[in-house]
């Protein structure tokens, strides 16, 4: 009863290849997702009276929003309970539409399609009612 422990790997460089490939483009489309949604928010906030540069700095941002949309500051200990933390930017995006004067179902736009929506509250026409 003898065992055969020689296993010949199938390895084709040219799939790996490919798989890195796929790999490295996926990453530079999320790249710029980040950075154009940076510019969106960048401009918002300088539409809101604040200063551009306070939107990219992690957390710093989130209590600078929550500030300027009027949400208590309690609700930041809501982001570190997992399942409860979903609350605050569905907050975050009624008070948006509350802000810029849009209707209700524009919060919608804000929740589920925020590629198209940001960016039509960053470069529109709209005015942040203080």
């Amino acid at each position: 009863m003898g065992y055969n422990y020689n296993y010949a790997y199938d390895y084709n460089p040219q799939l790996m290849g490919g798989m890195l490939a796929f790999l490295g483009a996926w990453l530079f489309v999320i790249l710029l997702l980040g950075v154009f949604f940076a510019v969106c928010k960048w401009i918002i906030f300088e539409k809101a009276g604040r200063k551009g540069w306070e939107s990219i700095i992690p957390i710093y941002n989130i209590v600078i929003e929550m500030q300027m949309l009027d949400i208590p500051m309690w609700m930041l200990i809501l982001l570190i309970i997992p399942g409860v933390n979903v609350v605050v930017p569905i907050m975050i995006a009624i008070k948006y539409t509350e802000k810029f004067g849009k209707q209700s179902a524009y919060a919608l736009g804000l929740i589920f399609l925020p590629v198209i929506f940001y960016p039509m509250l960053a470069f529109g026409k709209s005015t942040f009612n203080n």
